[in-house]
């Protein structure tokens, strides 16, 4: 899965910006147990422009230093 794909499914009304509603609608629906204002925090971390919204650069922007091949050899370390 890449980021445009999950920037659209964060996206739900097409318009390209994630706004908090939207936001805490996905977040809600993967069953985190997160409070309001934890997920609050997160969707102002990712909003670097303090606009309100997601933008697809931004949503690039949190995951670019991200080394998922990384991350995933050190869950299979734990997992196994």
């Amino acid at each position: 899965m890449n980021l445009g794909v999950i920037f659209a499914v964060l996206d739900t009304d097409s318009n390209k910006q994630i706004d908090f509603v939207e936001f805490k609608k996905k977040i809600r629906a993967l069953h985190m147990r997160m409070e309001d204002d934890e997920i609050a925090s997160i969707f102002r971390s990712m909003d670097t422009n303090n606009d309100g919204y997601i933008a697809y650069n931004e949503l690039v922007e949190m995951f670019s230093g991200i080394n998922t091949a990384q991350i995933i050899r050190k869950m299979q370390k734990v997992i196994i």
